[in-house]
Formats: C-alpha cells, structure tokens, sequence
C-alpha cells in the first residue's frame, strides 16, 4: 500500500470512528460520471454501503447523510427494489441491490481498502439509490424515462430485475 493510500485509509479511519461513516466522491471526466458512495455503513449500522452516480458532489452526500439518518435513527433497512422518501424533493428514488463483485470493486475502491485493512474482509454487499426524472418520476426502467437520465446513471444492478 502507498504511502498516499495509507494516509488516505486512515483519514477514512478515523472519520468512521468519529462520524460513522464517508460519503466519498469520485469526480468524474469525459469516460466516467462522478459518483459518491459510503463508507462504514456496515461498520457503525450493520448495513450494506450504498452508491449515488451522476447527481451534484452536494446532493449525492446529502442523500447518503439523509440515508445514514434514515437507517440510524429511523430503523430502515434496504431491500432491492425499496422505495425511499426524502432524499429527493417531491420524489421517492429506489434502491437496487448490487451483486455483481466486478462493479463493486470498479466502484467501492478506497471502501473496500478500509474494510480489508479495518475488518479483514471485502464489501460483501451494496446497493445504489437509482433516481427519477425530476418532471414526471421516471425511472431509467420505466418506458419514456428521459435519455439523460438513464445515462447519467448506468445500472450497477443486474438490469434483468427491472420492474
């Protein structure tokens, strides 16, 4: 491990300990869209973490935090196919389970150092919070839902599932 990531692991370690968990971002460029994703849901909520893609830096951590306090204080436990309130304005978005290893270690890098290095083991499961369009509450499953969103957001989940 480089002296960079292991700075990183701990700074990661450290905010865990203190605040629970990180909503980590991951910016974005012309081949990748930003995504931000938690760390330590399993940790300090015996939860799956969970990945937004292709909002704002500001609103995907703010919907992890939402989410952090809807599990801590409020007892929700994800399931695939969930709808969930108040992380978006006027809409529910959906959590979809991913199962595919591959996508969670393209996806949960710095997340599944600290829980190799904290805890000896892999992420074993995660979900991403999947949201609508923001004019009729579509989502990238539904018929008509716009492009930009289904493009913003590619489907980390097995898109055989979709309802």
């Amino acid at each position: 491990m480089s002296s960079r990531l292991d700075k990183q692991v701990r700074q990661i370690v450290e905010y865990v300990r203190d605040y629970g968990r990180v909503a980590l971002h991951v910016y974005g460029d012309e081949e990748e869209l930003p995504f931000t994703y938690s760390i330590g849901f399993p940790v300090s909520l015996d939860h799956p973490e969970v990945i937004i893609v292709g909002l704002t830096e500001e609103l995907m951590k703010y919907m992890i935090d939402e989410l952090w306090t809807q599990i801590s204080e409020k007892g929700l436990r994800l399931a695939d196919g969930m709808r969930i309130g108040n992380l978006l304005e006027g809409f529910d978005c959906v959590a979809r389970e991913i199962v595919d290893r591959d996508v969670i270690e393209a996806y949960f890098c710095a997340g599944i150092d600290y829980h190799q290095t904290q805890r000896g083991q892999d992420i074993e499961r995660a979900f991403q919070i999947v949201w609508p369009d923001s004019s009729m509450g579509l989502f990238p499953w539904d018929p008509d839902c716009p492009e930009d969103v289904i493009d913003y957001q590619p489907a980390l989940y097995p898109t055989s599932l979709n309802s």
